[in-house]
């Protein structure tokens, strides 16, 4: 298997294990703007998802990368190193939010960079750039909560 193929499955499980933990906490917090941007984040995830996939459908991990960049991929720095617990402060789980969506932007980042075409560069730069935007309305709101 290609490492840029080994980075877009760890992409994809990096995106399920984020929508499966905000699933969570969606169904058991009462804050009704938390509700509303986990929403959001999930909602996000699986359109990412999809986009991963249409990505894999369309190009060869193996033609696309450029074999001279591939040492400057690094993805296993990439995992969560923060657990998800159920009965987490409202604070602790904006910021365990913060470092997924950043992990996974960053993953994005790193695949665009090994890619030698355009086209699937600019796909995989999408991918950071929503996963960023999302991030900014996490941190957006961490921020509102530390004030």
């Amino acid at each position: 298997m290609s490492a840029l193929r080994d980075g877009i499955e760890l992409a994809k499980s990096l995106e399920g294990e984020s929508i499966n933990t905000y699933e969570i906490y969606q169904a058991i917090t009462e804050h009704a703007d938390l509700h509303r941007m986990l929403q959001a984040l999930v909602e996000g995830g699986l359109a990412r998802v999809q986009d991963l996939e249409r990505f894999e459908n369309r190009f060869d991990p193996e033609r696309i990368v450029d074999p001279a960049k591939l040492s400057g991929l690094h993805i296993d720095d990439l995992r969560i190193a923060q657990v998800f617990d159920a009965g987490m402060e409202y604070t602790d789980f904006l910021e365990l939010i913060c470092e997924r969506e950043d992990n996974t932007a960053v993953l994005y980042d790193r695949l665009a960079a090994v890619v030698a075409d355009r086209e699937p560069q600019y796909a995989l730069k999408r991918l950071a750039e929503d996963t960023r935007r999302r991030l900014w309305l996490v941190r957006s709101r961490l921020e509102l909560e530390r004030l």
